[in-house]
């Protein structure tokens, strides 16, 4: 009887054990879930805000310190996106800005080019290296070449041109005009 009664004692002592580790895991699992559920929101929203995705929104009803990170995570993708949006605006002005001078400065050129192009003395555009870089049609003419680049560069290099000087180019402070203008 002893037996049998430490034995019932012993069964029901296991059984409450087993019952209060299962409850025990169950509660711990609950809890852990509880608090690992907004971490893994957060690293999601981490993630999204990393892949651009700035508009993310976190509960900001968690308690403690979960609470204060969630609402800072939130601002900050909030204010980032704003400077995104910003940067975006001030890119398209930019470009606007970028396409009405190139505008501007093609206008500008072609007008300048028709000048060259349309006045009665001959003129030659050099480059800073003293490559042609333009030949007007009176330039032409008194040359007697055609009117590329090539055909003067060749031309030149069978006449001592621009005072013989082995570049092709005088030095700006060789020149009377500006020897003139220096006083």
């Amino acid at each position: 009887l002893v037996s049998s009664e430490a034995h019932a004692v012993l069964r029901h002592s296991v059984t409450v054990t087993i019952g209060l580790v299962l409850g025990a895991i169950l509660l711990g699992m609950l809890l852990g879930r509880k608090l690992t559920l907004p971490l893994r929101q957060l690293i999601h929203a981490a993630a999204r805000v990393q892949r651009g995705q700035h508009n993310v929104q976190l509960p900001d009803h968690l308690p403690g310190e979960l609470g204060v990170l969630a609402r800072a995570f939130s601002d900050m993708a909030k204010g980032v996106q704003q400077r995104e949006e910003g940067l975006a605006q001030l890119m398209v002005r930019l470009e606007q800005r970028v396409a009405e001078r190139s505008a501007e400065l093609r206008a500008q050129t072609d007008l300048l080019n028709l000048v060259i192009e349309n006045i009665n003395e001959g003129v030659i555009v050099v480059d800073p290296q003293g490559h042609p870089a333009k030949i007007n049609r009176a330039a032409q003419q008194i040359l007697d070449i055609e009117g590329t680049p090539e055909a003067f560069s060749e031309w030149r290099s069978t006449r001592r041109f621009l005072g013989g000087h082995p570049e092709g180019v005088i030095p700006l402070e060789q020149l009377p005009l500006a020897r003139a203008l220096q006083g």
